[in-house]
């Protein structure tokens, strides 16, 4: 029988706070399913557990490494997570990664759609790239996503941009893959960007001033048709080689021994005023002449009927005299006698002073005499030699005297030849002459 202050519980006496389990007495707030926990355990489903091994309403076997996390008994290396245990290496979050998954800060990600953190929606195009989830198209840069077409080395290029070896460019600056700075007063020519005054030539810059063509001219040198040339040797637009022998001659490049002449060259020989000769020419003094046409200095007409006359270009008729063109029929020894002259064997005559084929000079005393030339008197048709006169029309060597021809010796007196002394001019005497006075006639004495 139990005492006043005791209660029967289970066939056991015991206090009113009480109640008998197993034989034994045990506080209500101690009693475990059919178990009666000692002091420092707590009431769990499978029973009375150690406070340091109760883990929301379960008692964790610590002996086995199980540990209370997130309120659920896990083995070591687990996690509690959403009533579950789970690896702590695949925790993520509220969620526990299956195997092939990564954490995101997203949460779980399949290991092929993983990138740098983040989870990428494959099924919406996303791929990774560079650590960053992008559309497709896109590449990742700089922490955002660029146009494949954008990216320029570690730079995305905005819209109206174009890439260089040295970055982004606006299109107008744009130059053969490099961009001109502008703003220093670069511009894009042939391809290179180059400074105001410049070309581009060649993947360099020229100044503009030196372009000749392909090439780029260098100080003290000017531009031909045939390129960059020293000034020496420059020459009308063109370039001669001295090192071949070649100099500049009124604009033209020529060998030695030539000179240029309207463009081009002409051996120094041939030169004719202006032009140059042919091999077969000579110089004359209106130009060059065919051989066949050249006369004493000049050139003759032949298309004209011209012929080279004793030195003399005359036309057709005439004959070359001492430089000028005479008549053929006027033409007279080294003479050309005028219209009204006759040709005779000593020059050009006047018709009135023809004899025969001699010509008389007025002046010389000389007469014509049947066309023979008499140094004296013309006597009939007879010639009167030297120290002769014209007796009657007979030639006469002594003196003429009243028509009659004297004998040598005899001397004419007053008409009449005589042999002997005439006397006062008036009789001839055969003895002495003896005069009275000045007035009586003269008295021949025999």
């Amino acid at each position: 029988c139990c005492g006043d202050d005791l209660v029967c519980s289970n066939g056991v006496c015991c206090l009113s706070n009480q109640q008998g389990i197993n034989g034994s007495c045990c506080d209500l707030g101690s009693i475990c399913n059919d178990t009666c926990c000692a002091a420092g355990q707590l009431c769990t489903e499978t029973g009375c557990c150690d406070q340091n091994n109760y883990c929301s309403g379960k008692c964790c076997n610590t002996e086995a490494g199980e540990s209370c996390s997130n309120g659920i008994c896990c083995p070591e290396g687990y996690s509690g997570l959403n009533g579950s245990c789970c690896p702590s290496s695949s925790v993520c979050g509220n969620s526990c990664c299956a195997a092939g998954q990564l954490c995101t800060e997203t949460g779980c990600c399949d290991q092929n759609n993983y990138c740098n953190g983040k989870c990428c929606n494959t099924e919406a195009g996303e791929i990774c790239s560079n650590g960053i989830c992008c559309p497709e198209g896109y590449s990742g840069l700089n922490g955002s996503c660029c146009p494949v077409s954008s990216v320029c080395g570690n730079s995305c290029c905005a819209a109206g941009q174009l890439c260089t070896e040295t970055g982004c460019c606006n299109q107008n600056n744009y130059c053969n893959g490099k961009c001109c700075n502008t703003e220093a007063g670069e511009i894009c020519s042939n391809g290179i960007c180059c400074p105001e005054g410049y070309s581009g030539l060649n993947s360099s810059c020229c100044p503009s001033s030196s372009v000749c063509g392909n090439s780029c001219c260098a100080a003290g040198q000017l531009c031909t048709e045939t390129g960059c040339c020293d000034q020496n040797n420059y020459c009308n637009g063109k370039c001669c080689n001295p090192e071949a022998g070649e100099s500049c001659s009124n604009g033209v490049c020529c060998p030695q021994g030539q000179v240029g002449i309207n463009g081009s060259c002409c051996p120094s020989s041939s030169v004719c005023n202006n032009t140059c000769c042919a091999a077969s020419q000579k110089c004359t003094e209106t130009g060059c002449c065919d051989q066949n046409n050249y006369c004493n200095g000049k050139c003759c007409n032949t298309g004209a009927g011209e012929s080279c006359s004793n030195g003399v270009c005359c036309p057709q008729g005439q004959v070359g005299i001492n430089g000028s063109c005479c008549p053929s029929s006027l033409a007279c020894g080294n003479s050309c006698c005028a219209a009204d002259q006759l040709c005779t064997e000593n020059g050009c005559c006047n018709s009135s002073s023809v004899c025969g084929t001699t010509c008389i000079d007025s002046l010389s005393g000389k007469k014509c005499c049947n066309g023979n030339v008499c140094n004296k008197d013309c006597c009939g048709s007879t010639c009167c030699a030297d120290g002769q006169n014209c007796c009657s029309g007979v030639c006469c060597s002594g003196n003429c005297c009243g028509g009659v021809c004297c004998k040598d010796g005899q001397k004419c007196c007053n008409g009449v030849c005589c042999s002997y002394t005439c006397c006062n001019n008036k009789n001839c005497c055969s003895g002495d002459c003896h005069s009275g006075c000045p007035t009586c006639p003269p008295i021949c004495y025999d």
